[in-house]
């Protein structure tokens, strides 16, 4: 089933990407040819900043085409030959925005000592006190799992079956002196427990992050895809957004 972003499952949230004419793949983000295919056109002689086409959705148009700027600033030479330089879409790291409130640094703090993993307890066909009381017994179970005290934010996931993606409480929690091993199979217990279609986790800072599928349901919305959702990106929005202190990031 479908929702109104097009998309029929996880795999093409993160994958799924048409230009203008309606060609598969990233687009070109900001500039006279904003919305056409990521190769450059006949006659451009500016280098493409591209993204997918629902990047494109999520940023205004200042923002897309001070992407573009800044694009064409530190990689202009559009024939330039062999590996891309890769400029950031946002003018800020992850880093700059977690500086940007001092509520952040215990998230910053987990995201630069290892593993770190997002998981709710919540689920959209429990009541409101329902989810609230799985949520703060998840935080006792991660205590009692071994693993350092977990932070609470506002996460946004679509579960398998769903139109839409529903808002959630979620816990981020790290690894802490637990084996990248042992901390998936925990994560992945815990998750099971609570009936998650599936488990966030990045095993370090240096890889990207991944969901695992924890229900029948999960495996099946999943399907072929391996996963991978990418490095953490400030300020992003989306179907899967994290919120935090009122900053929003995602996983791209």
């Amino acid at each position: 089933m479908a929702n109104k972003s097009g998309d029929s499952s996880l795999h093409d949230w993160f994958n799924k990407s048409k230009s203008s004419d309606g060609t598969k793949g990233w687009v070109q983000l900001g500039g006279k040819y904003a919305g056409k295919p990521c190769a450059r056109q006949p006659g451009q002689t500016t280098k493409p900043k591209c993204g997918s086409s629902k990047m494109k959705r999520a940023l205004n148009k200042s923002e897309e085409d001070a992407a573009f700027r800044r694009k064409n600033r530190e990689d202009g030479n559009p024939d330039k030959k062999g590996k891309a330089k890769n400029v950031r879409t946002e003018g800020k790291t992850f880093g700059d925005f977690l500086m940007q409130e001092s509520s952040l640094a215990r998230l910053a703090s987990k995201i630069e000592k290892g593993g770190v993993a997002h998981i709710s307890a919540e689920r959209a066909d429990k009541s409101k006190k329902e989810n609230k009381e799985r949520s703060k017994q998840l935080r006792k179970d991660i205590r009692g799992a071994g693993l350092p005290g977990a932070t609470k934010v506002e996460g946004q996931y679509k579960e398998a079956g769903q139109d839409e993606p529903s808002k959630e409480e979620t816990s981020v929690v790290s690894s802490g002196k637990k084996s990248k091993k042992k901390f998936k199979k925990l994560l992945k217990k815990l998750a099971k427990k609570y009936d998650q279609d599936s488990v966030l986790i990045q095993k370090d800072k240096d890889t990207d992050g991944k969901l695992h599928a924890t229900t029948k349901a999960g495996k099946k919305d999943l399907g072929k895809w391996d996963g991978k959702v990418g490095r953490m990106k400030p300020g992003g929005s989306g179907e899967m957004q994290t919120r935090i202190k009122g900053k929003t990031y995602t996983y791209e």
